[in-house]
């Protein structure tokens, strides 16, 4: 890719941010990727058989899944695109990890994916909600594996869109819901965010 690529129209766009999987600037969501390398991402999760970090992997029904992975293959090739090839061992520890624990009926959002200006700040959230609540513990989750299962509803989520600088911060603006913390407070840049309900939601029956 070079810059000649790039029409005025784009650059009057452009929110000052560098995609960290081409390193050109571009509008990037919330993993610091611009559209083309999201996709590329979904992409090798596909060929990795990451059904669960994938948002196309996640829509497609289980007995769809080789036959995505083949079309996929077959239209991009078969080399990887944005990350580094797992090793076998890793290949084997993502199959025995997607998807080990199904998800009944009703247990996370029946929704279809939704476009940007199509959803608000307020449905992202109760999404998010609701994300979290089909988890059996009231536990700590990360934030960024959290985050791949929100874009599978909303896949260009931006939340510069909402005036808000990353998700963190989209959710630390609603502590009655949320709660945050860093898993190293001491190492915040290369520390993990975790996520759960403010509410115990294991302490609700019906």
């Amino acid at each position: 890719m070079t810059y000649e690529r790039y029409e005025d129209e784009y650059w009057d766009n452009w929110n000052g941010e560098i995609c960290v999987g081409c390193d050109l600037p571009s509008q990037v969501n919330d993993l610091g990727l611009c559209a083309d390398c999201n996709a590329k991402l979904d992409r090798d999760m596909i060929r990795s058989r990451d059904w669960d970090r994938s948002a196309t992997g996640f829509l497609t029904p289980d007995h769809e899944l080789e036959n995505l992975r083949t079309r996929i293959i077959r239209e991009y090739g078969r080399d990887y695109e944005l990350i580094v090839p797992p090793t076998k061992a890793e290949l084997k520890m993502i199959q025995a990890e997607s998807r080990r624990t199904p998800t009944t009926p009703g247990e996370l959002p029946d929704i279809a994916p939704r476009s940007m200006g199509e959803y608000t700040e307020a449905e992202v959230v109760d999404i998010l909600e609701q994300i979290l609540a089909a988890s059996p513990t009231h536990t700590w989750r990360e934030l960024q594996e959290v985050s791949q299962i929100l874009r599978r509803y909303f896949p260009d989520l931006n939340p510069k869109a909402f005036g808000y600088k990353g998700l963190r911060r989209l959710v630390q603006a609603h502590p009655k819901r949320f709660q945050t913390m860093w898993d190293d407070p001491k190492q915040k840049h290369k520390g993990i965010i975790l996520i759960r309900l403010t509410t115990d939601h294991t302490q609700h029956t019906s």
